[in-house]
């Protein structure tokens, strides 16, 4: 069960791309309510991900690459994964076909699942789908994978989702270029490696009594990026009007200034409250945080299991 899990997210990744790019708004459905974009590229490019790749990444990923080889034939480099975006049109679990990722990637995701399917791996069961618009796969009956184009795989649970995604890239359904969603936050000062946008979740998600003044917020976005030698957090909440969005405000400011009372006992906590701020401009609110890169690597080299 562990190998079938490793295998499945593995064909799963094969496909992140996109250098540096920004959000292919042409490839996300009009109708999306939540868009995640990771370029991978960008990430690993930086101090943190280079870190994170060769200290953490490699090592763990040792045995994968192995069986990979073995197995599939298929030799996995991490600096073959440049991006991935994923979105979709609902929160609830009742809704997650409509769920699509888009990978791109310079591996040979074709080539991987004919090896995969020449072998007969057990614990992985890949079937072809005939008569579909584009080389289609479901695998394990958990999920399926399309290869639209060269460098491009769309995965998704239900076939549903391809067949929609497919719909958006063909120009055959609307796409999420020019949508508001994106275009009411506050420019951000720095380039980014991963944003993720979501918009009416205060009145879809069931937040918490504690988080009501929230459920006023009608979309949200996180930037996150690395520049000169910090990694900045950018979380912007967007309200419907101003008057919203100064109460937001006064809550946010308040949950902050109560953290830093109890962080005295806590030196990472109190160096996170002393680097963030809370401002607001016109309908949206932002929390920013500025930590210093060497600081993140630390703390994640401190949390390192021992060899």
């Amino acid at each position: 069960m562990k190998r079938t899990r490793f295998l499945l997210c593995t064909l799963g990744l094969v496909g992140l791309t996109a250098a540096a790019s920004p959000i292919p708004k042409t490839q996300i459905a009009a109708d999306a309510k939540w868009v995640l974009h990771l370029d991978a590229e960008q990430f690993m490019r930086g101090k943190v991900g280079a870190y994170l790749v060769e200290q953490v990444l490699n090592p763990r990923s040792a045995e994968m690459k192995t069986q990979l080889k073995q197995e599939l034939g298929v030799d996995w480099d991490w600096r073959k994964l440049q991006s991935i975006t994923a979105y979709g049109t609902g929160y609830r679990p009742q809704e997650d076909d409509t769920g699509l990722l888009l990978i791109r990637t310079s591996m040979d995701v074709k080539g991987a699942l004919a090896a995969a399917m020449a072998k007969n791996v057990p614990q992985l069961r890949i079937e072809k789908i005939e008569n579909a618009t584009l080389p289609l796969y479901r695998l394990n009956d958990q999920g399926y994978l399309g290869l639209p184009e060269a460098g491009l795989v769309l995965v998704g649970r239900h076939r549903t989702a391809i067949d929609r995604g497919m719909e958006v890239l063909g120009g055959r359904a609307k796409n999420i270029e020019g949508a508001k969603a994106l275009q009411e936050y506050p420019e951000t000062s720095f380039g980014f490696f991963l944003l993720a946008v979501a918009e009416g979740f205060g009145q879809q998600t069931d937040l918490p009594a504690s988080a009501t003044i929230f459920k006023q917020a009608t979309g949200a976005r996180l930037v996150v990026g690395e520049e000169n030698d910090r990694l900045r957090l950018n979380f912007d909440l967007k309200a419907a009007s101003t008057d919203v969005s100064q109460q937001i405000q006064q809550v946010a400011q308040g949950l902050l200034a109560l953290a830093a009372m109890n962080a005295s006992q806590n030196p990472d906590l109190q160096k996170l409250t002393q680097s963030a701020a809370v401002t607001s401009a016109g309908k949206c609110v932002t929390l920013a945080v500025a930590v210093p890169v060497a600081d993140v690597i630390a703390k994640i080299s401190e949390n390192q299991p021992a060899p």
